[in-house]
């Protein structure tokens, strides 16, 4: 029947459910959040993991990092894919319905003080809105807000805010166009995958 997952799609699905709740056993994970391959937690603080979050680890671990009581929060939806990279000092905030490609990094902190570097430097909370789509290789810098629906190009090192439903590029990250505004709802749909019995076998 059109719809009906095969009894082998079905197994892989319970599968990467199970390894979320073993991987992420450290976090607070929401209903139906997958993972595939083994991401590295460290765990000074608070993280937090929305519903239906999918995190691609296999290739190259993803890392989340909470230091000194700081907090990683990933909203609902959300897809990381290998090699991300998520490190708070203070707190990051990831949205519902984003997009982080290959190898992003995400720092509340730049880890070393300039003066003394044998101490961490001064923290500054990162956000990233709803629907945003950070590509490849990315690296977002302490103070950053990236707005909803906004996209940041491969490679882009983004400095400053981006603003809702704009396409940075570069190093330093800068607007080169605004783009419509879209509804989040079908790539919400999109990122369910096999969530809503569909068999598409591009999982991640």
């Amino acid at each position: 029947m059109p719809g009906r997952r095969s009894p082998h799609v079905a197994r892989s699905e319970t599968l990467l459910l199970l390894n979320a709740r073993i991987r992420l056993r450290k976090c607070e994970v929401g209903r139906r959040t997958r993972v595939r391959g083994r991401p590295r937690v460290i765990k000074d603080g608070s993280i937090t993991i929305g519903d239906h979050v999918r995190l691609v680890s296999d290739l190259v671990p993803i890392e989340l990092h909470t230091v000194g009581g700081g907090s990683i929060e990933i909203g609902d939806w959300t897809f990381v894919n290998y090699g991300s990279i998520v490190t708070a000092y203070a707190r990051v905030e990831i949205g519902r319905n984003c997009l982080l490609g290959h190898y992003v990094a995400i720092i509340d902190n730049d880890e070393h003080d300039m003066l003394d570097r044998s101490r961490p430097g001064l923290s500054r909370p990162v956000r990233v809105a709803d629907g945003a789509w950070l590509c490849d290789r990315v690296i977002v810098l302490p103070g950053v807000t990236i707005g909803e629906g906004a996209v940041v190009g491969a490679g882009a090192v983004v400095t400053k805010d981006i603003p809702p439903w704009s396409v940075a590029v570069g190093n330093p990250a800068r607007v080169i166009k605004q783009i419509p505004r879209l509804s989040h709802e079908p790539q919400a749909a999109a990122l369910a995958g096999l969530a809503d019995g569909g068999t598409s076998p591009n999982w991640g």
